[in-house]
């Protein structure tokens, strides 16, 4: 396996893409990933525990940007071998890097509610997009608001607003309509109205949240980022190769074309195309660092990089984010850069935490939520993590993804539910009759290729994780459900996303 030195200190192991049959120059090294070499997920060395500080940055403004679908692995400073995030990986260096952090819930609207709130989807009514967050929720904003702070976000999609996530904002930024026959923004835009905001209200302290979104299909960078893909595939148009998907009873989302899914030539392309939606973003990501770090507003902030999701990426036969709880789906990166912070962390983590790590590292009491924050280690802790698995539901009206169970489970029934702890990954998946089991070594198997629940299912290793992931499964089907659903609007333009039919 090859290597290459990001930074004095920090050692990158070179990982992998996807094998294609035309073995260009720069992925020839990538044929190690199929023969297992490389680990999804693997430490980079980690500085030990003790050699971190969590010095505080009281009373700072904080800035926190959300990357739509980025998962963990796809950069640098998460061990990734293409130069995908330049920018993000300098800002790296002195930074907090949590190696282990996951989402609670791998959709846009519920993810970012849970990460306002510290509160599961079910504490909020919010199974998926296309359903609103209860009203009267208490968020990282409308905290801060009473504590003087200048709350705004900026979102390149119109969902977060529409779904009533936004609560506890001053003001919230996003496009209403379609421009140029386009609903979402690009990354630039995003950038450009996030210093046109902090010309106007640096001189305070403040609360930006920037939602980017490229990363999502249809996975289209501008050609001057499209630096990945091969010449070859370049004339495949993914809008309409995304079309051709079909959903297969008991095994998800598939591509049915042997010029799609069944090469490895188009397989390389959606990785590389991926790869260049990653690249551009963090060319725009980088063009805020810059303005922050040249009006020396970045000594006096908390800067925080993260994701709601991650993206598969033909792994265990699965696109996008609509499958079972696998790592490439949950796993997502956790930047914080502040005063007196630096350092990798390795324990579990996961983006309920939010709301704490920010009022932690700047000074204000945690009166809402019993969650820690993620700078302090917890033993304990066993993340519970939620997809739709190979079923899906229809209820109240909106259809999503793939129903073929129409009209006999509740949203929340079908949800597969999976427990990491200790190293130990569980899965409950859905079936239409029964309900499946599986589970993975982290240590051994970080693929996940081999499911060794029926070996060891009764370990204590296992059988722990089984309970916890069991209980919460319950108390989810068991919770008030009354839910509200999101405008026609909204619902129309999550149609066109994808995200429902």
């Amino acid at each position: 396996m090859s290597k290459r030195v990001l930074s004095a200190s920090i050692l990158i192991l070179a990982a992998s893409g996807l094998l294609t049959i035309h073995l260009l120059p720069d992925i020839i090294d990538t044929l190690e990933l199929d023969k297992g070499s490389y680990k999804y997920g693997q430490e980079v060395a980690d500085l030990p525990e003790d050699m971190m500080s969590r010095t505080s940055c009281p009373n700072c403004s904080v800035i926190l940007i959300s990357i739509d679908t980025l998962r963990a692995d796809r950069l640098g400073c998460y061990g990734y071998h293409r130069d995908t995030s330049p920018n993000m990986d300098e800002l790296a260096k002195d930074s907090m890097i949590f190696t282990n952090h996951y989402t609670v819930v791998t959709h846009t609207g519920p993810s970012h509610a849970s990460m306002f709130t510290s509160k599961r989807p079910y504490e909020i009514g919010m199974p998926s997009n296309g359903y609103d967050m209860r009203e009267n929720q208490t968020t990282i904003a409308s905290v801060l608001n009473g504590y003087g702070y200048k709350t705004h976000g900026i979102s390149a999609t119109y969902a977060l607003k529409r779904s009533k996530i936004t609560q506890g904002f001053e003001s919230f930024d996003t496009r209403e309509r379609q421009v140029n026959g386009k609903r979402d923004r690009r990354a630039s835009t995003v950038t450009n109205n996030g210093i046109e905001w902090l010309e106007g209200n640096r001189d305070g302290r403040f609360f930006l949240f920037l939602h980017y979104f490229d990363p999502h299909t249809p996975y289209m960078p501008p050609p001057e980022h499209d630096i990945f893909s091969s010449p070859a595939y370049k004339a495949l148009n993914l809008i309409e190769w995304g079309k051709k998907k079909i959903w297969e009873p008991g095994s998800g989302w598939k591509h049915h074309t042997v010029e799609c899914a069944q090469t490895w030539g188009a397989r390389h392309h959606c990785n590389a195309r991926y790869d260049g939606e990653v690249r551009y973003t963090d060319h725009e990501v980088g063009r805020l660092i810059d303005y922050a770090r040249d009006t020396g507003m970045l000594e006096d902030t908390v800067f925080i990089i993260t994701s709601d999701h991650g993206e598969s990426l033909s792994e265990h036969g699965f696109y996008e984010h609509n499958g079972p709880c696998y790592e490439e789906t949950i796993k997502i990166p956790l930047m914080i850069h502040s005063k007196g912070v630096g350092g990798r962390v390795g324990w579990l983590t996961d983006n309920m935490q939010m709301m704490p790590t920010i009022f932690e590292l700047i000074g204000v009491p945690n009166d809402v939520t019993p969650i820690g924050s993620v700078l302090t280690k917890d033993a304990e802790k066993t993340v519970i993590t939620e997809n739709h698995g190979y079923f899906t539901y229809q209820y109240a009206g909106v259809r999503t993804l793939g129903t073929i169970i129409e009209g006999k489970r509740h949203p929340w029934e079908a949800k597969t539910v999976a427990g990491i702890r200790d190293g130990m990954k569980y899965m409950m998946i859905p079936r239409e009759d029964s309900m499946e089991e599986r589970a993975y070594d982290r240590g051994k198997d970080k693929l996940e290729e081999d499911d060794v629940f029926d070996s060891i299912g009764s370990a204590n290793t296992v059988a722990d994780i089984r309970g916890k992931t069991m209980n919460y499964r319950q108390e989810m089907l068991d919770h008030d459900h009354s839910l509200q659903l999101s405008d026609y609007q909204t619902i129309q333009r999550l149609r066109a996303l994808g995200y429902i039919q």
